[in-house]
């Protein structure tokens, strides 16, 4: 698909080359993409806040729990190797190393990434920290001199802005969640003007803004789509669900997500959201199969080790270059 990418680029600049004599002659220049096409993920961690329905004993704090659920996200990322990871639901406990989310991928599936953490709320019950956060590795870099993650919370969610370095070049990245609780109408409304002030003010061209997370709205929510149309991004799946069933994020297939809602409406909640003139060569889901079968799981009423409550995204990128 790289190649295919690079080839289809190729054939459109000589054929204008062909048709006009030369390069000078075309109406519209050949857009300039930065030379390393990289792999983004996207996927909430799950913070065990939501309590499960009575009788099934409360997760809160069980990070024996968390633990077995991490060797299956560790499987995952082993495989996919992101160059960026946008997280949701990171926690980790107060006081205590070895009780952490960014700890345990260091010390395995993503040892020798630089992370940057964000945080939003504090479980007073567990003395646990929920942030959101990015973890990334080469081609990307913290930006000298850049701000600390800005957070906003709106439509009883979190919006978390972080500014990196692309190949010499600022990037935002942006880290959304909100759940279906906490849905409501126009909730990008008075989101974006916070969100072009962000961009503004760190100096980012429209070509370098990512965002991944949870959205609540509806695709075709007009607050969401004019969100998309100010920011000029899209959705990374655009021409990859087809078959939208391949496509959904929150499902009751997921027996941990099932225990906690039932057999509710199936939807594509987790998303990335990329530049509209970026390349996209994939873009598909992860995280949807169950792990490991462990007696302890039964404490929960779960026959399977469940890595996320919902579905991660994953997509491969090139990104136009600023000039």
């Amino acid at each position: 698909m790289r190649f295919n990418g690079w080839l289809s680029r190729v054939i459109s600049v000589a054929s204008c080359s062909i048709i006009f004599g030369s390069l000078s002659g075309c109406i519209t220049p050949a857009m300039r993409y930065q030379s390393k096409p990289i792999v983004v993920q996207t996927v909430p961690f799950f913070t065990q806040k939501k309590v499960a329905p009575h009788p099934i004993p409360s997760w809160q704090g069980d990070w024996a729990f968390r633990r077995w659920r991490f060797e299956e996200i560790n499987a995952t990322f082993f495989e996919v190797k992101p160059d960026l990871l946008i997280a949701q639901e990171v926690m980790q406990r107060a006081d205590s190393p070895y009780e952490s989310d960014q700890a345990i991928l260091t010390s395995s599936s993503l040892a020798g990434y630089t992370w940057s953490v964000a945080p939003v709320d504090k479980n007073m019950l567990t003395a646990e920290e929920e942030s959101a956060a990015v973890a990334f590795s080469y081609p990307f870099q913290l930006r000298v001199g850049a701000p600390p993650p800005a957070i906003w919370k709106v439509g009883g969610g979190y919006l978390a802005g972080f500014i990196l370095e692309f190949q010499q070049e600022p990037l935002a990245v942006f880290s959304w969640f909100q759940d279906q609780a906490g849905w409501s109408h126009n909730t990008f409304d008075p989101l974006l003007p916070l969100v072009q002030a962000f961009l503004q003010q760190n100096k980012i061209c429209a070509s370098h803004v990512l965002m991944g997370g949870v959205f609540a709205q509806g695709i075709y929510d007009p607050s969401y789509q004019n969100f998309l149309q100010a920011l000029g991004l899209r959705d990374a799946s655009e021409g990859f669900c087809e078959q939208e069933t391949l496509c959904y994020t929150h499902t009751s297939a997921n027996k941990m997500y099932k225990t906690l809602f039932g057999e509710s409406i199936p939807k594509r909640g987790v998303r990335i959201l990329v530049p509209k003139n970026a390349q996209v060569f994939r873009s598909e889901r992860n995280f949807t199969e169950p792990g490991s079968i462990r007696s302890y799981n039964e404490r929960y009423g779960l026959g399977e080790t469940w890595a996320t409550l919902y579905a991660g995204w994953v997509t491969e990128i090139q990104l136009p270059s600023c000039e």
